[in-house]
């Protein structure tokens, strides 16, 4: 599933960049719900599995999950009501429901310049979990 992800994601960001890099923003403004629903989907996705980590690390606790089941269910009210009656505000509200959902998500921190291997140097074997 990881393999298959991480594309996923930087697919859908390109293709919104795109979009959002045309016509002066005129284009995101007339973008059909199916747009919400695929980055709301993204953006779940990526949430529960932040969240899923954090509990598995025992740093979350009930009133995390309860903030991410209320934030979840306002969002998708919010995309429900942009795609009944798209007006600027409706999507408005929808964005920054998805935002709130991927603040739950886990961040990716980047390898140090120092710990990087020489070019050409094989890495180290993963460590089996016991």
């Amino acid at each position: 599933m990881r393999p298959f992800l991480l594309p996923c994601i930087l697919t859908a960001l390109t293709l919104l960049t795109g979009c959002a890099g045309k016509g002066g923003g005129g284009v995101m403004e007339n973008r059909s719900p199916s747009v919400l629903l695929t980055s709301y989907a993204i953006a779940n996705g990526m949430a529960e599995h932040g969240l899923i980590s954090r509990i598995l690390r025992h740093d979350a606790n009930r009133a995390d999950i309860a903030r991410l089941i209320a934030v979840d269910h306002n969002t998708w009210i919010s995309i429900r009501r942009a795609a009944a009656a798209p007006t600027r505000a409706n999507y408005r509200l929808a964005d920054e429901g998805i935002a709130r959902i991927l603040d739950f998500s886990t961040s990716v921190e980047g390898v140090p310049a120092t710990d990087r291997p020489a070019r050409g140097a094989l890495s180290p074997q993963p460590q089996r979990i016991r």
